[in-house]
């Protein structure tokens, strides 16, 4: 059973790690939809047949999520705007950086795991597609993240520059019509 002391630093650890990520979210929609303009789709995969990683889809509930991570801590609640937000550490195969959901179906999830993950890019990236069934080809290396654009979503792969360069790796899973509707509702 885990102390109040500990229960607090879990949950200021969680809250922490939400900030970081939803500040790092930002900048990435913003130069993702500088770079995107008139970017074909490479990948045949449509948002209806994307593959389940670790157990969650894109446009599950938040009843589903927790079926799936029971534990999860909620960290972000707007009803108002629809939004909600959960996080979920692990020392375990892998964390849940954040799960966004827009009006209760899950629109962003972000993956993030251990340093005994391979930390070459090109590496992880082939491991990762093999395992969820992702085309090996059309990804993109777009700054550094291995980008794959499906039909309505996308799958990222890189590494944060914290706590330095080439850190534990990490998959964003995103529905991108979803995912701008949550960023300006955000803003509200």
């Amino acid at each position: 059973m885990m102390s109040n002391h500990s229960k607090q630093n879990l949950c200021l650890s969680i809250s922490v790690t939400a900030l970081a990520l939803c500040l790092s979210l930002a900048v990435y929609a913003q130069n993702r939809t500088r770079r995107e303009t008139n970017v074909v789709s490479v990948c045949s995969i449509d948002l209806k047949d994307a593959p389940a990683i670790h157990g969650l889809k894109l446009g599950i509930t938040v009843n589903e999520f927790l079926r799936v991570f029971p534990s999860a801590a909620r960290t972000v609640n707007r009803p108002n705007a629809g939004i909600i937000g959960y996080a979920y550490n692990t020392e375990r195969d892998v964390a849940i950086d954040v799960a966004w959901f827009l009006d209760g179906t899950l629109v962003f999830v972000g993956f993030h795991y251990p340093e005994t993950y391979p930390t070459n890019m090109d590496t992880f990236t082939k491991q990762m597609a093999a395992r969820f069934g992702l085309p090996a080809s059309g990804w993109r290396n777009v700054s550094g993240v291995r980008e794959l654009k499906c039909k309505r979503f996308t799958v990222s792969i890189g590494q944060p520059d914290y706590p330095g360069p080439g850190g534990p790796p990490y998959l964003q899973l995103t529905d991108i019509a979803g995912y701008e509707k949550f960023m300006a509702r955000d803003k509200m």
